[in-house]
């Protein structure tokens, strides 16, 4: 019995350390599953607590009423819901009933400028050109991995201000922006 308590004693540390290694382990596999797959990405962004890639159509409609219009545009369905343009409805894009794209208009009324985006989220690290118009003085700017992007001018101005999931910069150009490129558009000659 001497023997087996000099020789713990002796070793303690090590015994100590398995003990500790193997509470971790077992902590760590007692973490429910769903805990896991159900946690939203951090720092994505979500317009009025609609959050893209979870948010269905019916909690759409359950916080803000019915669409003033409903359309369906390659396989996706888009509802309409009243901005502060009396021209240009806010958009929210479904697949699968499931909320992809959220693209919020904004007015001078909405009191949302570029100043008060960058103060949130930081310096847009990606700043796209559209390619239908040589002439376009807005540009997309986009936070991929925040899920958020902006369609604004130098000078603050921001007219559109877009919420996804999200994703990379490719994933998002191809998903959500397939007429932007990190490129000046190439001006066509007559």
């Amino acid at each position: 019995m001497r023997k087996l308590l000099s020789t713990f004693l002796k070793y303690k540390f090590v015994v100590l350390i398995l003990v500790v290694l193997i509470s971790a382990v077992v902590l760590a596999r007692t973490t429910p599953i769903e805990e896991k797959l159900t946690t939203a990405p951090q720092g994505g962004a979500s317009y009025k607590s609609i959050v893209p890639g979870i948010s269905s159509e019916k909690e759409v409609i359950d916080k803000l009423g019915n669409p003033l219009n409903t359309k369906t545009e390659a396989d996706k369905k888009i509802l309409e819901y009243q901005s502060t343009s009396p021209f240009v409805p806010h958009k929210f894009t479904l697949e699968n009933n499931t909320v992809i794209l959220v693209k919020e208009i904004v007015t001078l009324e909405d009191k949302i400028s570029s100043q008060v985006l960058k103060q949130k989220y930081g310096e847009p690290p990606y700043k796209l050109f559209d390619q239908t118009s040589y002439s376009s003085t807005f540009f997309l700017f986009v936070y991929p991995e925040k899920g958020i992007a902006y369609l604004g001018h130098q000078d603050g101005t921001v007219i559109e201000v877009w919420y996804f999931q999200p994703t990379n910069l490719n994933t998002f150009m191809q998903k959500y922006a397939p007429n932007y490129s990190l490129n000046l558009p190439v001006q066509q000659g007559y």
